[in-house]
């Protein structure tokens, strides 16, 4: 197949969900001897080896440059403009002549990542000979409810406005759209009732891991040490931390008093920073290789109150080996069972016990870490779900009168 993939980021290097799915999509499309093309948008320093990287799967890479937006500048010209927050962050004059240029040559596929750069193709109609496929990530509307029923007053007044301005942009790019694909059931059916055009489909694909890289270290001498992993610029990631560092470890450390809490990831805001001060609080900032710190680590936390979609860090953390106590915002999407392959908590008391026992029953932590692994490999290896996906699209572009069952 002739692919052109649009992304808003550039998938490298691979400190973010986004650009784990991203990255994987590209890699496996390139390995199985597609035709791609790569158009993204970048608003950060980058070294030369990324593009290395991203060209050995690429026939064609091309990188937009464009200033990167602050969450509050980005909300208030979303306000202003009656346009949904995402369409605004990620809007550049240049990706769309870019864009616009290279769709003057036909491919098969066109797949497009995130439903705001949909943005992009106001002219391009569904129907032509190109597939259209919306790699969606998250279902935005029910991204976006979790922020409507909590937190600050401004925050649910904002995302609710959001929602509105995301219902009626979907009805318009919707339209554009073959297939859809999901991260989790509970997305696909949110999509499936909100769509347009009935001819649409929409594809359960999870997130995944590289189970190769991934892999587990028990032999290495673990510390009761409380391990987050993420991108620390972005409001829930924040939000999950502050809460935790503030509310639950505490009562963590009340019963064991040399319990740390670590978190790993780039870009730390100031209100994460700060977190350091704080006894037993370790906030280390970008860093190179995360499986270190995850060999060093009993336990992995995600304490999220907000967002929608796969967590890719928690399914990393169960590669690793090391067990996850989550919220149920958490871990959705994982065909996880609490107790077997992960804790599940949602008050802070019943966390902080969830997080204990498995710093202090050796049995539980090895049982919780040997099902998880397992889960992982026979389910979410990123080789078995692309080429599974890539194989449907193929179909489709065979036989594109007869479609596939989502």
């Amino acid at each position: 197949m002739k692919v052109l993939m649009l992304s808003p980021l550039l998938p490298w290097p691979l400190d973010l969900g986004a650009r784990i799915r991203i990255y994987h999509s590209v890699r496996v499309l390139g390995q199985m001897g597609h035709d791609v093309t790569l158009i993204c948008i970048n608003t950060e320093r980058f070294e030369p080896s990324a593009i290395e990287v991203l060209r050995h799967y690429c026939r064609e890479l091309k990188v937009v440059s464009a200033s990167r937006r602050s969450r509050h500048w980005t909300a208030l010209r979303a306000l202003l403009s009656n346009k949904p927050y995402g369409v605004v962050k990620f809007w550049s004059p240049s990706f769309q002549q870019t864009v616009e240029n290279s769709l003057k040559v036909h491919y098969d596929v066109l797949w497009v990542h995130f439903i705001e750069t949909l943005a992009y193709l106001p002219g391009f109609a569904k129907g032509r000979k190109c597939l259209i496929v919306l790699d969606q990530h998250n279902a935005d509307e029910r991204f976006w409810a979790t922020f409507s029923r909590s937190g600050p007053p401004w925050v649910r007044l904002f995302a609710w406005q959001n929602i509105w301005n995301l219902r009626r942009f979907q009805r318009q790019v919707l339209r554009k759209v073959d297939v859809v694909l999901s991260v989790s059931e509970e997305d696909a059916v949110f999509t499936r009732a909100r769509l347009p055009s009935p001819s649409t489909q929409v594809w359960v694909v999870p997130n995944g891991v590289d189970t190769e890289y991934l892999q587990t270290k028990n032999n290495e001498e673990r510390r009761n040490r409380i391990i987050f992993c993420g991108a620390m610029d972005i409001f829930m990631n924040i939000d999950a931390v502050v809460c935790f560092a503030k509310k639950v470890f505490p009562m963590v450390r009340e019963s064991i008093p040399d319990a740390e809490f670590w978190v790993v990831g780039r870009d730390p805001a100031p209100e994460v920073r700060a977190l350091a001060n704080l006894p037993g609080i370790y906030v280390t900032g970008r860093v190179e290789d995360v499986r270190p710190y995850y060999a060093q680590a009993k336990v992995a936390v995600a304490p999220f109150r907000y967002g929608g979609g796969t967590k890719l860090k928690v399914l990393e953390a169960m590669a690793l080996g090391v067990p996850v106590v989550a919220t149920s915002v958490g871990c959705q999407g994982i065909e996880a069972i609490p107790g077997k392959h992960l804790f599940v908590a949602e008050r802070d008391e019943e966390f902080a016990r969830q997080v204990n026992i498995l710093l202090e029953d050796e049995v539980i932590w090895k049982r919780v870490t040997s099902d998880a692994r397992r889960l992982v490999e026979q389910k979410y290896s990123w080789e078995s779900i692309l080429r599974g996906t890539i194989a449907r699209l193929e179909q489709l572009i065979s036989k594109p009168g007869e479609g596939v069952s989502g």
